[in-house]
């Protein structure tokens, strides 16, 4: 994710970008409201209005030790 916020700030270095993090925080409700421009999650509930877009195309895996 990073190398991808870099070369989206040299192309758009006006674009003032704030993260915000957290298990408390619930970003969807503020992206309804206006507060928010846009939102990164994992939690992907349906709701009215919201369009979700996958980011990345990779799997998930497990490693063990013997």
């Amino acid at each position: 994710l990073t190398p991808a916020l870099e070369n989206f700030h040299k192309n758009w270095p006006q674009v003032e970008m704030d993260f915000k993090s957290g298990v408390t925080f619930d970003p969807q409700p503020a992206l309804q409201q206006g507060e928010l421009d846009l939102v990164m999650t994992s939690d992907i509930l349906p709701r009215s209005g919201l369009h979700y877009s996958p980011m990345f195309d990779y799997e998930v895996r497990l490693v063990l030790a013997p």
